[in-house]
């Protein structure tokens, strides 16, 4: 049998690679677990609903199956709150920046390029300041930006 079923492989995508399902497939969790527990939780506040789609889900549908299992039993009002979400999942997650870029396949020229994006916006946008820290001249921050250096000393 399981060579007459190996001929054809399907390769399905994670669900971190999905971002789209992660909120319906929980919802769906959702109901059919407050269904069979007979607990009386309708839907996610809008709170719960961010952290749970900005979650990674390493572990595919099946973590985000009993993550829900989870929620619905530790839930004590109609809506799952973040409260209600276990601790890794209480924090927005960043996605790791180096595992985003390997999974892009992104050059070592692209990955500079987006890094010192990254790093201009966490300084504000001040360009002296990031291309400091990043240990670049300023007019190599400006070329990687694509921008064209002002004839005027920055004053940031």
């Amino acid at each position: 049998l399981f060579y007459r079923l190996s001929v054809l492989e399907m390769g399905i995508p994670a669900l971190a690679d999905r971002a789209d399902d992660v909120l319906p497939l929980a919802e769906h969790f959702l109901r059919a677990t407050s269904a069979r527990l007979g607990r009386p939780v309708r839907g996610f506040s809008a709170a719960a609903s961010h952290l749970v789609s900005g979650y990674g889900w390493p572990g595919n549908v099946r973590e985000l199956e009993h993550a829900v299992e989870r929620m619905v039993v530790v839930c004590e009002g109609a809506e799952v709150t973040p409260d209600d979400l276990p601790p890794s999942m209480r924090q927005p997650r960043e996605d790791d920046f180096l595992d985003e870029a390997a999974a892009r396949g992104m050059t070592i020229s692209e990955l500079e390029m987006a890094f010192a994006r990254r790093v201009l916006v966490k300084n504000g946008g001040n360009k002296k300041k990031t291309a400091r820290l990043l240990g670049i001249d300023r007019r190599t921050l400006y070329r990687w930006l694509g921008e064209s250096e002002p004839a005027e000393p920055e004053d940031g």
